[in-house]
């Protein structure tokens, strides 16, 4: 398939240049091709990869792929409804030593069996294979002394970039990274050579008439940021990217971006295995250390200690992680942060948690006071958090240095590399919308674990808290996740986790997380710009990541949405400074603009870049003075701290507002499944920041349409051709009620169109999705019912206890769904299985789908009924929960502060 690729992009090319061609030459290139094709099919059968995975077209585009045969068993209808409607965590087939790790999985060599782990140039990471190892390496590992040897090799993908490092001939130097897009002919070679596509995604892109990339803009990109040595020999092994560079085309720079990672980028200082959502432990990692496990020597050990003699060898991790939790190093590594009090130790585990008004103070220096103390007692975090809060707090706001960095100016992109952290970029996933949904999901669930295995407080924000109340899940528009902490919180975090690589409990999935905490988390107010996000959660596969901001008092100005509060109150407080910025060092960090820049002026330490910046701060200030609507612009910054402090009005760095009587207490719900905490009034926290309608129900934003009897969002486009109203869609139902006010009838046959127009995707979420919007639905039912807020209290504490913890996931492990899309693509043919069969399967959905509706219509859903657990407890059933007006319910609150509260 490749092969063709190139062939026809060479004649294509031809046409479009309007060049005279030699017919000859073109024969005798197209010739070599497929002679080439040839060579390389004799060797090895090739299932070439698709730029958008579809089962129903897999067989026409893998050429030379294998074939099922009736001894392999294999049910590839089952396989097809187990990819697209389940989320079981199940591997397909185990991970082998002989059928797996010692056979050569992808370049010119794929399929040669290897006579030893001797041989291994490069593996496929596979967390079995992992897992199995580090457990046993952990186990040797009693009084916690060891680092683990570490190299992100083993813990991030680089499924594809192997077939980079199994190049034998073709030479890969710095330019290959940083050209804007791929050198066609150099592509060519690549692929020629490993038999396979590089890539997958926007490979139309490479039969256009290409733009050559001057050598002047690429030698600027490269320029101090890779060293190439052709001594090194053939492949990527020649060639380190020591810094990145975007202005180049996803493609590229996703393997601009795997080099720096595997090469570059610092080793965490641990990591933190979670143990599900109760615990986890922590191992420091040896950040001199760059070796896999091959390398390091923890595969040969492994193999030995358990005296591995034969190629079947299992490398399976259930017997072993037992293994591990009974140990004397399981219970050495245990994590237990001492700063958490036990009243916050019940956070997730009660309807309502209380935090504190001092959650939202921090003195930085007194902490540093603190820990400098006992510098010779401090772990590997705790001094890198020492180090961290000496920076901060000496660094005044006007120069503290961008720290996140995203690929923004990506080629051919849009905005969307903005929604990336820049070293763990792994190219285009938006272009593959389930993808994309897998990998979010999985890092929200595994971020709202991590916070409940070490009470962390958290809430969720912004457009996540927005997408949240429909459904109990995210807005499937966009694009990643935004939570609030508590200063203090953050701060726990920081000193604890920050450099941690989280790793999901190997019993429930394979995400891989780095938690990356900023380089300024004491100042509190916007400052210049640059560092609004304190903090991420970077899922190191993809570069996905949730943005975690600090909420805390500060000399913020107060938006004119509370200028009610300031006039109310402005008298009684008055202009006295009873309260401070405990983070502000006299005469250095707390010196006003104008100030600064005045000494700037007189004293030779600045530079002229430093000066520059802070003109353009002053004038962007005096900007916004003349135009800002703050009622408290006119109070000097520390007139404004006092006066944010007495309101109990606290802010994130992008001066974002929230009153302590809209957080606390925070409403223990479901997101995405999982456990998390939302502000009590979080109607009244969304209308600070949105036009958000009263009704929960039907409604449309930007081409998405929120269908209440479905509980989603689908795209208008879609929903159009789904209904029929004209009639046109062969095969397709019309549907002639209104898309606001469905029948239950015709719910069903918008389902069963759904099917008929192979929107398998839709379908899929559909119908993972059934158990999230049921049960935020029933939520929204007690939250807002009659009666008292203790009644309302208990009504939720048991619907989280009989029916939270039973939500099953909205979508797969990753991972999983990578092992079945490659298992399809080896067993499928043309003929097996039938489209018919596939069809049957999206209609036997749609039927459950419009099965469950009408059970939910009538008040017989059995997933809303829940036996009695034992003999103390009753039988609930939730279908016979009062309805309530959902047209207006989002007008207020739900009242679910008690009179303590107040």
């Amino acid at each position: 398939m490749f092969m063709l690729h190139w062939v026809r992009r060479f004649l294509s090319l031809s046409k479009m240049r309007r060049r005279d061609v030699n017919v000859w030459a073109v024969c005798g290139v197209s010739a070599w091709l497929l002679i080439s094709t040839w060579l390389v099919t004799s060797k090895q059968n090739l299932s070439a990869p698709l730029a958008s995975w579809d089962p129903r077209k897999s067989w026409s585009a893998s050429w030379g792929a294998n074939s099922s045969t009736a001894s392999e068993k294999v049910d590839l209808v089952e396989e097809y409804r187990d990819f697209y409607y389940s989320a079981k965590f199940e591997y397909p087939d185990p991970y082998t030593l002989g059928k797996d790790l010692l056979v050569v999985q992808v370049g010119p060599e794929k399929g040669r069996q290897l006579a030893s782990v001797d041989e291994l140039e490069f593996y496929d990471s596979d967390p079995r294979l992992i897992w199995s190892v580090v457990l046993e390496h952990l186990l040797q590992d009693h009084n916690g002394s060891e680092s683990l040897p570490f190299s992100w090799y083993d813990w991030a993908d680089f499924r594809d970039y192997n077939k980079l490092l199994s190049l034998k001939k073709t030479e890969i130097s710095c330019k290959f990274f940083f050209q804007r897009h791929f050198d066609p002919s150099k592509l060519a070679e690549i692929e020629i050579e490993t038999g396979e596509f590089l890539f997958e995604l926007d490979r139309d892109y490479y039969f256009d008439v290409l733009s050559e990339d001057s050598s002047a803009d690429v030698e600027d990109r490269m320029q101090d940021a890779c060293v190439s040595s052709l001594d090194a020999g053939a492949g990527a092994r020649s060639t380190v990217v020591t810094g990145l560079k975007d202005k180049v085309r996803p493609e590229v720079y996703r393997f601009q971006a795997r080099n720096f990672l595997l090469n570059t980028v610092e080793n965490p200082i641990s990591i933190t295995l979670l143990d599900k959502d109760s615990g986890s432990w922590q191992f420091n990692v040896d950040r001199m250390s760059r070796k896999n496990i091959r390398e390091s020597g923890l595969l040969d050990s492994y193999l030995q200690r358990n005296k591995v003699e034969n190629r079947d060898h299992v490398f399976e991790l259930s017997e072993q992680f037992v293994r591990f939790e009974n140990s004397g190093s399981a219970r050495t590594h245990r994590v237990n942060i001492s700063e958490i009090s036990e009243e916050e130790r019940n956070a997730f585990h009660e309807p309502a948690t209380h935090i504190r008004k001092s959650d939202f103070e921090f003195d930085a220096l007194t902490r540093i006071q603190e820990l400098e103390s006992k510098v010779d007692e401090l772990t590997a975090h705790e001094k890198a958090y020492l180090k961290s809060l000496r920076v901060s707090t000496q660094t005044h706001y006007a120069f503290a240095p961008k720290y996140f960095r995203e690929p923004s100016d990506l080629s051919d992109f849009g905005s969307l590399g903005w929604h990336h952290d820049a070293r763990f970029f792994n190219g285009a996933i938006f272009q593959d919308f389930l993808d994309a949904r897998t990998r979010l999901d999985s890092m929200i669930r595994t971020f709202q674990k991590f916070l409940k295995a070490h009470s962390l407080i958290s809430w969720l924000a912004h457009g996540t808290l927005y997408g949240y109340i429909y459904n109990g899940l995210e807005f499937p528009w966009d694009n990643d996740f935004d939570v609030q902490m508590p200063i203090r919180h953050l701060h726990i975090m920081a000193q604890h986790f920050n450099q941690t690589l989280v790793l999901e409990d190997p019993r429930e999935g394979n995400g891989r997380f780095i938690i990356d905490v900023g380089s300024s988390i004491t100042t509190r107010i916007k400052g210049n710009g640059m560092n609004n996000i304190d903090a991420r959660f970077i899922d190191v596969d993809s570069g996905l990541y949730i943005d975690i901001t600090g909420i805390s008092v500060s000399s913020a100005m107060l938006t004119d949405r509370y200028a009610a509060e300031f006039y109310e109150f402005r008298d009684s407080i008055g202009t006295e400074i009873k309260h401070s910025d405990p983070n502000l060092i006299a005469n250095e960090t707390d010196l006003p603009l104008q100030v600064l820049r005045s000494r700037a002026d007189s004293d030779p330490n600045y530079t002229d870049k430093d000066k520059k910046a802070l003109e353009k701060l002053v004038a962007e200030a005096n900007k916004e003075m003349s135009t800002s609507k703050s009622p408290s612009k006119y109070y000097s910054a520390e007139q404004r701290y006092n006066l944010n402090y007495e309101l109990d009005l606290y802010n994130c760095r992008n001066h974002h507002f929230l009153h302590f009587d809209m957080i606390s207490p925070l409403i223990l719900t479901r997101f995405h499944g999982v456990p998390a905490l939302v502000p009590n009034k979080y109607v009244t926290t969304l209308r600070k920041e949105y036009s958000v309608s009263p009704m929960h129900g039907f409604q449309t934003h930007k081409g998405n349409v929120f269908v209440t009897e479905f509980g989603y969002w689908c795209t208008s486009t879609v929903l159009k051709q789904a209904m029929n109203k004209k009639g046109n869609q062969e095969g397709i139902e019309v549907i002639n009620s209104p898309l606001n006010n469905l029948n239950i009838n015709d719910v069903g046959l918008l389902y069963n169109n759904i099917a008929q127009l192979r929107e398998i995707e839709l379908l899929s979420l559909l119908y993972s999705s059934r158990e999230h919007s049921t049960y935020r639905l029933t939520e929204l039912k007690l939250q807002y019912a009659n009666g008292t807020v203790h009644q309302k209290i208990e009504s939720l504490r048991n619907l989280e206890e009989q029916l939270g913890s039973s939500l099953t996931p909205l979508t797969k492990d990753p991972y999983i769904q990578h092992l079945q899309r490659e298992k399809w693509r080896a067993l499928a043919t043309p003929d097996n299985p039938s489209s018919k069969a596939l069809s049957e399967v999206d209609t036997g959905i749609a039927n459950d789908l419009q099965n469950w509706a009408e059970l939910a219509n009538s008040k017989q859903l059995p997933f809303l009924k829940k036996a009695a657990s034992d003999e103390h407890s009753e039988s609930i059933d939730y279908n016979q929960v009062d309805d309530i007006d959902r047209s207006l319910i989002f007008r207020v609150d739900p009242d679910l502060r008690t009179k303590e509260d107040d």
